[in-house]
């Protein structure tokens, strides 16, 4: 009886689309694979206020639960987390590729949600003048909320070419600047 209850409440829940099959272009561009893996993971999780596991991603591997961490089938060792640093929101980071190439796709794409707007931008240079590094923080619109993006790129041959950090809770500099506009 038990049972039977629990699958008529399982079949009643409503249950998110899957995401589409990747375009083979994120099978073998850095760039391609984070744009699938923003648009599909973090930017659909931020979307719906829920967390990456909350709609069915065939092309996110699980690689660790605990912190709710998932690797993109794909080119560039894409990575998305809901769990990082600056708090609760979603975490994107891409291992290799071009800088610029995917500094302008993120931008693209936040730009594609909603109003957006820079708040800082910082273009800084290695000692050995070798690397550049920037990291900018945004306020964008998504779904009708303010939520704060912070984004570091780098073209240094160690580091993470990109990391963003999406972050839409009341206290962040984008929400608090929502919130005294007339």
């Amino acid at each position: 009886m038990l049972l039977a209850a629990l699958l008529i409440a399982a079949a009643a829940s409503p249950k998110a689309p899957p995401s589409p099959t990747p375009p083979y272009s994120a099978l073998v561009s850095p760039t391609e694979s984070a744009r699938y893996a923003l648009a599909h993971g973090c930017l659909a999780a931020t979307r719906a206020r829920g967390r990456l596991a909350d709609s069915p991603n065939h092309f996110l591997v699980l690689i660790d639960k605990k912190r709710g961490i998932y690797r993109m089938a794909g080119a560039g060792r894409v990575t998305l987390s809901d769990s990082h640093l600056v708090g609760p929101g979603c975490y994107t980071s891409v291992e290799q590729g071009d800088a610029e190439a995917l500094r302008a796709m993120v931008l693209e794409l936040l730009a594609a949600e909603g109003p957006l707007r820079p708040l800082t931008d910082s273009q800084t240079v290695s000692p050995d003048g070798k690397a550049r590094f920037r990291q900018e923080l945004l306020c964008v619109t998504i779904a009708g909320r303010p939520v704060t993006a912070f984004m570091s790129t780098t073209d240094a041959r160690r580091r993470r070419a990109l990391q963003l950090s999406l972050d839409d809770q009341p206290n962040t500099p984008c929400a608090r600047d929502a919130e005294s506009q007339p």
